[in-house]
């Protein structure tokens, strides 16, 4: 119908919705996580809509040399939001995706054993495409596992986005989607050397 939305972190540690129900002529700002003291500027926070006026959330929070992947739902169309719940922590973890159909909500993101944040692990830390869905609505989700034996990255992902002088070979994000038959379909980068040589990779569930 007339409703529009869009999800952003801010500089105060929170992530913010912004709903509008008349077609983008006005907007509300609500909070998904409120001001605190995470990072949450090191990755796009990503909303995706299960239909019937259900919305999920995914973001990658950081704080205290630590990094963490965060998650909240909205039964009314982003008028208000769950209390955020974290759902990937230990290790470290980078760029949260998230996509929804009906009672079906998936998410993948780059993960590794190794403790830290994604700028700050040391050169042996192995990346992985990684994944973790749930059935009932996101009340609960399955143990995170990983989608591909290869590595994705060895060593820190620069953050920084344009600023990055190394460390940038995997972008910004990577991504999934649920087919018609609920089934997640999964791309990302691999690289080669941890530098120039990379290639995009997919997978189907």
């Amino acid at each position: 119908g007339d409703k529009v939305g869009l999800i952003y972190s801010t500089s105060s540690g929170g992530v913010k919705f912004a709903v509008s129900s008349n077609g983008a002529l006005t907007f509300s700002n609500v909070n998904v996580q409120p001001e605190s003291s995470n990072e949450t500027t090191r990755a796009f926070p990503v909303v995706a809509n299960a239909g019937g006026n259900h919305l999920v959330a995914t973001w990658l929070n950081v704080s205290g040399g630590t990094s963490s992947i965060a998650y909240s739902d909205s039964h009314d169309w982003g008028a208000s939001w769950s209390a955020p719940r974290t759902l990937v922590s230990g290790g470290a973890s980078a760029y949260p995706w998230i996509a929804a159909h009906g009672s079906k909500v998936a998410i993948s993101l780059y993960h590794t054993s190794t403790a830290g944040t994604p700028d700050t692990v040391p050169s042996s830390a192995q990346w992985s495409e990684t994944y973790l869905e749930s059935s009932d609505e996101g009340t609960t989700f399955s143990t995170p596992v990983s989608v591909d034996a290869t590595p994705a990255k060895t060593g820190p992902i620069c953050t920084e986005g344009t600023n990055c002088s190394a460390n940038r070979e995997l972008g910004d994000f990577q991504s999934l989607t649920l087919d018609n038959q609920g089934n997640a379909d999964l791309s990302w980068v691999h690289s080669f050397n941890n530098g120039s040589s990379t290639e995009v990779l997919f997978t189907h569930q």
